[in-house]
């Protein structure tokens, strides 16, 4: 798992970790990447749709501390 912080907005470190990630994905032949975000977060769901990969479903996980709607996002190489 990968995350960034609201202080590398800007510098396109998301959209190098996704070109990251397909390379590596192509270079092990793995047909599938799945990326996930909280539904909720319009920077990660607008960076994945513009990257390429289609919304797949939306689904509710739930645990002791919260429960949050979770995007679930798929793309073919």
């Amino acid at each position: 798992m990968r995350a960034l912080t609201k202080s590398a907005h800007g510098q396109k470190l998301g959209v190098q970790l996704i070109n990251s990630a397909l390379d590596t994905a192509k270079q092990n032949k793995i047909n599938r990447v799945r990326l996930d975000c909280l539904a909720d977060n319009q920077y990660l769901n607008k960076l994945y749709k513009n990257s390429g990969f289609q919304l797949k479903a939306t689904d509710k996980k739930a645990d002791m501390f919260n429960s949050n709607f979770y995007n679930l996002y798929e793309i073919l190489i």
